[in-house]
């Protein structure tokens, strides 16, 4: 299950270099948005705010408000913040880092 946090942090690595100014935030959906785990471990290693959305599964909300011309805008049940610090979400990044060369 960490190694989708790790995954995830790495697509952020990759759309920050392409556009520096993306969110500092992550909007979740989905049905891990219900691991506390998770979304703490993921708030964590990116070291950036979770949001997770009062609806969960937001692809079906997407389709109705492509219907709808106006939305009043998301609600959020739950926001995780990073609980460790940035060099040890560094370290740990290193040492996924470190595995996924030893097993290429």
């Amino acid at each position: 299950m960490n190694s989708l946090v790790y995954q995830i942090n790495d697509i952020l690595h990759a759309f920050h270099q392409l556009s520096p100014k993306v969110n500092d935030e992550i909007h979740t959906d989905g049905g891990m948005i219900k691991n506390k785990y998770l979304m703490q471990y993921l708030s964590n290693i990116t070291q950036k705010n979770v949001k997770i959305a009062n609806i969960s599964e937001l692809s079906a909300l997407g389709s109705a408000m492509n219907a709808m011309h106006h939305f009043d805008g998301m609600q959020y049940s739950k926001t995780y913040t990073p609980r460790i610090n940035k060099n040890t979400a560094k370290d740990y990044c290193n040492e996924w880092t470190t595995w996924i060369k030893k097993l290429a």
